[in-house]
């Protein structure tokens, strides 16, 4: 619901802020059950418009346009989508009827609409445990805790798979979607460890941005101003290169001395660093754990930089 969210985002800016773990906390016990209300019954049907309030609660705490691609969003929060989450209370529900009193109505309805060949709840539940090789559940008195267990790594791998299918869907483009960079280093959908670090938001949202490929480099606003991705030309060196994620963080003269930050982080770590291919180098600069927060610092510092001579 949009009004829970927006009194969890009116309380962290009152509060100064808070931490990824206080907001996601707040998010999974104020907003996630009021969507998900009564999703025993109606959870196996995917209703997208709800992934809308995800989406926004994920954008706001890591400081990304409403434009910013939904996947990238998901996939730095490390959320699944609401189905996920509907699912698992379909199955709750069923557990509890499943051992549920014999002599309650509600049980003998249950019994009942099992014993049924037409299209009813327990149809569809089993129609759905059967296509996911959980077909146990359905056949065996289970508790919640042991059905959760069985299909939570199965509907794990349903939800990576659909996000991975979404990363990689290039939808026809020559040049491929603008996630094209961020797929190199980004591999499963898990939360981003950079996220609990003690960071101001506002230098976060840099490198953030510049993951989730919509820093307003020349390759993103290129996109919207009608130029061929040939023509993204950097403007603020020689290279004749496209400013793409790689060229400012790899490549850009302009940040030779805070590249230099970088790197130097990056060989006390692995003392071959400097002998990457350049998209090795990328991957590695954004994916390192141990040298995110120079390198969170070190982009924000850069894209304040190009800020400064692109305004002159």
């Amino acid at each position: 619901d949009l009004r829970a969210l927006g009194k969890i985002i009116s309380v962290f800016k009152n509060t100064g802020g808070s931490s990824h773990k206080i907001f996601v906390k707040l998010f999974e016990t104020a907003v996630l059950p009021v969507i998900t209300y009564s999703a025993g019954i109606w959870g196996l049907r995917e209703f997208k418009q709800l992934n809308t309030v995800l989406n926004k609660a994920g954008r706001f705490l890591l400081g990304l346009p409403p434009k910013a691609p939904n996947i990238a969003t998901q996939g730095e929060m490390g959320w699944k989508s609401i189905i996920y989450h509907t699912r698992n209370e379909v199955l709750c529900l069923f557990c509890r009827l499943q051992n549920m009193d014999h002599d309650r109505v509600t049980k003998r309805v249950f019994q009942w609409s099992r014993l049924q060949h037409g299209k009813n709840w327990a149809y569809n539940v089993k129609k759905f445990l059967d296509n996911n090789d959980l077909i146990d559940i359905y056949d065996n008195q289970m508790d919640i805790g042991q059905a959760l267990a069985m299909s939570e790594p199965i509907l794990r791998d349903i939800e990576n798979n659909k996000w991975q299918s979404a990363l990689w869907n290039d939808k026809g483009l020559i040049n491929g979607n603008k996630l094209r960079t961020y797929r190199l280093f980004k591999v499963n959908l898990e939360p981003e460890l950079y996220l609990d670090y003690n960071i101001p938001r506002y230098e976060r949202s840099s490198y953030i941005k510049l993951r989730c490929g919509v820093l307003p480099l020349e390759i993103e606003t290129g996109r919207y101003n009608g130029t061929p991705y040939d023509g993204r030309i950097c403007k603020l060196c020689n290279l004749n290169e496209v400013e793409s994620e790689s060229h400012f963080l790899i490549d850009c003269p302009l940040y030779e001395d805070l590249r230099t930050v970088i790197y130097n982080n990056a060989v006390d770590i692995d003392a071959n660093f400097l002998e990457l291919q350049k998209s090795d180098k990328m991957c590695f600069i954004l994916n390192n754990t141990q040298i995110a927060p120079q390198v969170i610092k070190c982009v924000h510092k850069m894209y304040n930089r190009r800020k400064q001579h692109i305004t002159r």
